[in-house]
């Protein structure tokens, strides 16, 4: 006996908390990276999603542990989350690359998978509600930074590892609610208030995404180490005498490589560009706020304007048009009075032929009378009597 065929596979589907590596492109035209290559899952950088076919909804999340200062121990990570709500996806492109970078095969391994995001308006970087984002140590500042950065992208790929290859029957709803812009996010996913063990999170937003400018000036106490001993005081010199300064040691700053310095510059130079950009765009979207603000305005008046012109003409129309009634009564009365004159053209006519045929009989009679009597003259008479 033939065995049960296997089920086709689910167009709902999941992708649960999986390694990931971001990639978009700097400013420089560079690619630019976001992933943790710590074997323990709970510092990696992971890639969640979910699908409901029957509701055509979905959410994406990249998950970023980081370590904050004043969050507890120095081993608690703190989860930050770059939300992609569905309504802000313009186009989305899955694909099993052959070709991928080699820092994404070294860290995810041949069994991945890739989906290119293009999105309408960057994705949200949520955050825990506290003051501040402090970063524990450097290595967990380049990654905030990188982080913030990618949130103001709208343009990148993701790749994460999947064993299994998602097919095209679960895909075709996804893609084409996507673009049929029909696809709605999942509430329960997009839930700030249950963040952070209850405490909630919150959108970074305006200056939250700047990247802070590193400082030149001196560093702090605490970078400093304790200086050299001084030499031994000398007892026999006078107090009011004048103390020759030690000159400084050549070798300095000057004797850095060159190739430090180079870096240095090159790192505060992709750091000023990137504020740059955060705060041409933040100039951007203002004026274009302040343009859809003020063309709103405009419409609104505009729209107030034709509705009471409208108003006015509608009145003046009301008093020149005739009800139904009234012109019902116009043209009865007009019917009545065209009756009347027929009526009155009617008598007088037949009073006109009922007179000249009284004057025509009449005439007839005389002359038939002047007629008879002519005959009568003329005529000889002979009378016979009988015996």
């Amino acid at each position: 006996m033939a065995g049960t065929p296997p089920c086709p596979p689910s167009p709902s589907f999941d992708i649960d908390r999986t390694p990931a590596v971001v990639e978009w492109l700097g400013v420089d035209a560079e690619p630019r990276f976001l992933f943790d290559g710590d074997t323990d899952l709970s510092r990696q950088v992971t890639f969640e999603m979910r699908f409901d076919a029957a509701s055509q909804a979905a959410f994406f999340k990249i998950r970023v542990p980081i370590g904050l200062k004043g969050t507890g121990h120095d081993s608690v990570k703190t989860p930050l989350f770059l939300h992609i709500h569905p309504d802000r996806i313009a186009s989305l492109d899955y694909t099993s690359p052959i070709a991928v970078p080699d820092l994404v095969r070294t860290n995810l391994g041949s069994s991945l998978s890739c989906f290119r995001f293009s999105l309408s308006r960057p994705a949200d970087l949520v955050a825990p509600s506290i003051s501040a984002l402090v970063p524990q140590n450097k290595g967990y500042g380049e990654k905030l930074d990188s982080l913030k950065l990618l949130a103001q992208e709208t343009t990148f790929s993701v790749y994460w590892k999947h064993p299994t290859a998602l097919s095209d029957a679960q895909l075709r709803p996804l893609c084409d609610a996507v673009a049929a812009r029909t696809l709605k996010s999942i509430s329960a996913a997009a839930e700030l208030q249950g963040l952070y063990g209850g405490a909630g999170g919150k959108v970074l937003e305006g200056s939250e995404l700047c990247i802070p400018v590193p400082k030149t000036g001196l560093p702090s106490y605490s970078e400093l180490a304790p200086p050299p001993p001084g030499p031994p005081v000398n007892l026999s010199q006078k107090p009011g005498g004048p103390r020759k300064r030690r000159r400084g040691s050549p070798s300095g700053a000057s004797s850095r490589p060159d190739l430090d310095v180079t870096a240095a510059c090159k790192k505060m130079l992709d750091d000023m560009m990137s504020q740059y950009r955060q705060e041409e765009r933040a100039y951007v979207d203002s004026s274009l706020e302040q343009l859809r603000t003020s063309l709103s305005e405009d419409l609104r008046q505009v729209k107030a304007e034709m509705l009471e012109h409208v108003d006015q003409r509608v009145n003046e129309l009301e008093g020149v048009m005739c009800s139904a009634e009234d012109v019902d009564e116009q043209v009865s009365q007009q019917v009545m009075s065209f009756e009347d004159l027929i009526e009155v053209k009617i008598d007088d006519h037949v009073a006109g032929i009922k007179l000249e045929l009284e004057e025509f009989v009449d005439s007839e009679i005389a002359d038939a009378e002047d007629r008879v009597l002519q005959r009568v003259q003329a005529a000889s008479w002979t009378v016979a009597l009988d015996e």
